[in-house]
């Protein structure tokens, strides 16, 4: 039983910190290794493009996995329902919400409704992407 749950529930725990832990940070690029600057032989210029660029994809990518471990926990032990969808991104949206409104209160982070949009599109193609690999696997 308590495995069966920590199966099903931590590994959308973990993420959900892992996401608030980057959002708290006031740089939280700070982490990446800066070898990943030297592919694109940049200046100091262009880092700030660079960073946006990053910013995108680490947006679309967490959120990616966000919907998918979602979606995976809410069907857990159940075939996919109508509506499923649709309660994973209110879920989702909701998070990804008070996640931006928490960034008010961090030094040199700020509310962005592009970062809630690009959320939202990770997530979805996240949960589509865990509906689709069960169909596949169902079949």
């Amino acid at each position: 039983m308590i495995n069966a749950f920590i199966k099903r529930w931590f590994p959308l725990i973990l993420w959900l910190g892992v996401i608030f832990f980057f959002s708290a940070n006031p740089d939280p690029y700070r982490f990446l290794p800066t070898a990943w600057l030297k592919p694109f032989n940049v200046s100091d210029k262009s880092i700030s493009n660079l960073d946006e660029v990053v910013g995108i994809l680490v947006h679309l990518s967490e959120y990616f996995i966000l919907g998918f471990l979602l979606f995976r926990t809410w069907t857990w032990d159940r075939s996919i329902k109508q509506n499923d969808f649709t309660w994973v991104l209110v879920f989702v949206f909701l998070f990804a919400l008070s996640d931006e409104i928490h960034q008010v209160f961090v030094p040199g982070r700020a509310f962005q409704f592009l970062d809630l949009g690009l959320d939202m599109i990770g997530a979805t193609l996240g949960a589509l992407c865990f509906r689709r690999r069960t169909r596949v696997h169902s079949r």
